[in-house]
């Protein structure tokens, strides 16, 4: 991941820090004077006890880690000591530059070890929305396989792993990881519950085995296990399994008949053991490292067999194991997908894209009626195939490292109604006039969102949401404090980003948006006063097809005719001669 200083344009990082008057009046004229409120530090003048931020320049904490380092001739001993610590960093190097490469039953003794990411933490710092679904629904639960759903990158998912524990206590309620026949149960009832709403199933593997014990096996042990392997081989769904610790016997192999099956660098994934089978083959569990090497079990060895489809690297951290998790499981994903959505396919332009970092936010990709649902996004039952009649809107961005994007276009993709005609060109109407406005530099977002409403307030519809919103850097794609809608009080400036997305939503008929990103400008100062505008910094032509030229202004048809010129010239130069020609004909000035 590139640092984020690289992600910060050169005249932002040459910027002063900021100083409040605090420190000003300090240490100036006036220093020792009782000032009990100081506004231009962002603190609160009225009497509820609430000021944002009363430090800072985090005084009281730098006096205390002033304390912490001691008084002088703690310094000087640590002074004295210099010497000692650099030949002890020397010798430190030296180790480091000797040692080999990892064994097998190095990697079995990481595998193991307690301070791995456990599923617990694996699922809150990967998925969003995660619910429990417990029990098998036939004898308990079993805390040895935690399973519910979730959300990926806005998508629903399944998430099925084994949990262990983190503490003696944990490890004993959940058996240190090996489940009983209940814990597979409950396992393959979610797994068809996904099958029946279409959701992918990722599972996670950390376990020393199934439990071996005399009431698992009574209780059908054996039989719950094979029906897993049965049952996954038959789902249709995309199934993933990581394997991010241990990963033995059929325990493991319970939740890992996947389409693929990846694992962490320093995970193991075996039939067996490496005590178990030294006690067997040798009878001497002593034998434990020879056996690790023996049995192939390190994920480079099973994925030079061919036996595994990827290794995920680990890295120095647990924030960058957990990251290298999450893109994979991404890219993995979109390649399961049999007929690639829309969102995949975006996904997967945008990031062969220089300077892409991630999507801005979950595309929505909506066909007909679904498209009146702002927000919508296809799940289970709730999807459309695309017919050749209507629309198709499409809502997506990306973070990139020189901006962040946010563009909705509505394509027609066969016969249109008159109804959608005439939504389409007033929305368009609505969107044009936002986008030339012309305004003095004391209005505010309430006055700018009631003129863009002008056209389609003319016919009585009216869209319940704003006009628009601001836009971050690498962060929220909603950020204010501008933005254009009912109720806000914040002025107008200069530099200001905003999306100007009007839209019509009729319930079960038709959903219509057309968003660009503009950016507030200057346009001089003259006897009234100062006058700003709007630049689009998207460019992106706007279908044309569906527009009823004749309830176009003059002016309309001007800008439309303007913005598609400027479009053409920007894009045309990075171009094939094929795609010129298509730009060509998409921006293609209308008239009457």
């Amino acid at each position: 991941m590139r640092p984020l200083e690289e992600l910060v344009r050169p005249n932002i990082r040459a910027l002063r820090p900021y100083s409040t008057a605090r420190d000003e009046y300090a240490g100036g004229e006036c220093a020792g004077s009782a000032v009990e409120t100081w506004l231009d530090a962002n603190e609160n003048p009225f009497e509820n006890g609430i000021n944002r931020y009363p430090d800072p320049h985090q005084r009281r904490l730098k006096r205390q880690i002033a304390a912490l380092k001691g008084s002088g001739n703690e310094m000087d001993a640590i002074t004295a000591h210099a010497s000692e610590l650099a030949e002890l960093a020397v010798e430190e190097d030296e180790i480091l530059r000797t040692c080999g490469p990892l064994t097998a039953e190095d990697r079995v003794f990481l595998a193991r070890h307690p301070e791995r990411p456990h599923i617990d933490e694996t699922i809150n710092a990967l998925f969003t929305d995660f619910f429990e679904q417990c029990g098998d629904r036939q004898c308990r639960e079993d805390s040895a396989i935690l399973g519910g759903i979730a959300r990926f990158h806005g998508m629903p998912v399944t998430v099925i792993g084994h949990r262990k524990g983190s503490t003696l206590e944990e490890n004993m309620a959940c058996n240190f990881g090996m489940p009983g026949p209940e814990g597979y149960r409950k396992a393959l009832r979610l797994m068809k519950q996904a099958e029946k709403f279409g959701r992918p199933i990722i599972t996670f593997i950390d376990t020393p085995g199934a439990y071996p014990g005399k009431e698992a096996e009574e209780r059908g042990q054996g039989e719950a296990i094979a029906r897993n392997l049965m049952e996954m081989s038959g789902l249709t769904v995309p199934v993933i399994a990581v394997v991010t610790g241990e990963g033995s016997s059929g325990g493991a192999l319970a939740l890992a008949v996947a389409d693929r099956v990846l694992m962490l660098e320093n995970a193991l994934y075996s039939v067996i053991s490496p005590r178990g089978c030294a006690s067997i083959l040798w009878k001497d569990p002593k034998r434990e490292a020879e056996a690790a090497d023996t049995l192939h079990i390190t994920a480079q060895d099973l994925y030079s067999f061919g036996m595994i489809e990827g290794i995920i690297q680990e890295g120095t951290s647990s924030a960058q194991l957990i990251r290298n998790v999450a893109r994979t499981l991404r890219d993995q994903l979109a390649e399961l997908d049999a007929e690639p959505d829309i969102d995949t396919m975006l996904q997967k332009r945008r990031a062969e894209m220089p300077g892409y970092f991630e999507d801005s936010f979950s595309t929505i990709a909506a066909y007909g009626a679904n498209a009146a649902m702002m927000h919508y996004h296809a799940e289970g039952d709730v999807n459309s195939v695309i017919e050749p009649r209507g629309f198709l809107l499409v809502d997506n961005g990306g973070q990139y490292d020189c901006g962040t994007t946010d563009i909705t276009r509505t394509y027609p993709v066969g016969p249109l109604t008159d109804n959608e005609r005439r939504y389409y060109t007033w929305v368009l109407q609505s969107h044009i006039d936002m986008a030339r406005a012309v305004f003095l530099d004391y209005c505010t977002g309430f006055a700018l969102d009631t003129f863009a409403r002008g056209p389609v307030w003319a016919h009585k519809v009216n869209y319940r949401c704003g006009t628009g919103h601001g836009v971050g850097f690498i962060s929220g794609v909603h950020e204010g404090p501008q933005s254009l809608r009912p109720n806000n009080p914040v002025i107008f400036k200069p530099g200001m980003t905003i999306t100007d997305e009007p839209g019509i939503y009729e319930t079960d008929e038709v959903g219509i948006r057309i968003e660009n990103e503009l950016e507030c400008i200057d346009l001089g100062e003259n006897q009234y006063g100062h006058w700003l505008g709007f630049a689009p910094l998207t460019l992106v032509p706007i279908s044309t097809e569906p527009v009823i030229v004749d309830e176009l202004t003059r002016d309309q048809i001007n800008w439309l005719n303007a913005y598609h010129a400027h479009v053409y010239e920007m894009l045309s130069p990075r171009l094939t001669e094929e795609e010129k020609t298509w730009l060509k004909a998409k921006t293609a000035p209308i008239d009457r």
